[in-house]
């Protein structure tokens, strides 16, 4: 664990104390399997490019993708905030040649000249104080032709989910009343407008994907055990029809910057 001294300067979420609780409840769990499922799909056909591209995983976490595109043969650099988070990602990618994990902010990298053929953002914008900072060095980063895989907590299902749970009083005091979980997205965002943001700065949305569009509304706990599979198709296979997409818990954005 690092010291004070050695904490990178930052309002936004560091995951330093939570890497247990990240890797049952997040990494380990189902729910975190289907959204594994979901981006790898939505990105398979960049992935299985035979030409060995750049990519740049901003804001890591445990590096499953990281580690996903350099199986692919592509050449990885991946970076995260958390001192834990870039240990484990460096263990992920010890296997591949010229795959590297850094500590470092994401807002950081706009310092440099470098651009990448993929720029992938997953489940951090939620999480950052300035949003629309991240967004500019996000898009600044993806060369001409690239792609930003964007996806972050979406504002919409949260507010479904609380209407759902009856927690009326969260939703009129603006969401700041209760005691915050301890991983629950501080900063959600809404798709149209951060869609409206990605378009404004020169990238076009070409894939979106809701992501647990009804996992978590599920009414009988039971068929999570009885029903595993049968929940995971019915998502993929409501995940980018519309309106279903705009429920997901998440959402996932593939962009193209264009020349």
């Amino acid at each position: 664990m690092s010291s004070k001294k050695n904490r990178l300067p930052s309002a936004d979420q560091s995951f330093d104390d939570r890497l247990l609780h990240l890797q049952k409840n997040i990494y380990g769990s189902d729910k975190g399997k289907l959204r594994l499922s979901i981006l790898q799909r939505d990105l398979h056909s960049i992935a299985g490019t035979k030409t060995p591209l750049s990519i740049l995983d901003a804001g890591c976490g445990m590096g499953l993708m990281s580690a996903w595109f350099a199986r692919h043969g592509h050449q990885v650099f991946a970076c995260d905030s958390s001192e834990v988070m870039v240990a484990e990602t460096q263990k992920r990618l010890q296997p591949y040649v010229g795959a590297d994990c850094r500590r470092c902010r994401i807002q950081s990298l706009a310092d440099t000249d470098k651009q990448y053929d993929v720029v992938m953002c997953h489940a951090v914008l939620e999480w950052v104080a300035e949003q629309e900072q991240l967004l500019d060095t996000l898009c600044a980063l993806v060369k001409a032709n690239g792609y930003l895989s964007l996806m972050f907590y979406n504002a919409w299902a949260r507010e479904m989910a609380q209407l759902v749970y009856g927690n009326f009083a969260y939703i009129d005091k603006n969401y700041q009343v209760r005691q915050r979980v301890k991983l629950s997205p501080h900063r959600p965002a809404y798709p149209d407008s951060v869609e409206r943001q990605l378009c404004q700065r020169g990238l076009t949305v070409i894939s979106r994907s809701g992501i647990r569009v009804f996992y978590d509304i599920i009414r009988n706990r039971e068929h999570y055990q009885q029903f595993p599979d049968d929940i995971i198709r019915h998502e993929h296979r409501i995940s980018q029809m519309h309106p279903y997409w705009q429920m997901g818990r998440y959402v996932h954005f593939l962009c193209c910057q264009k020349s």
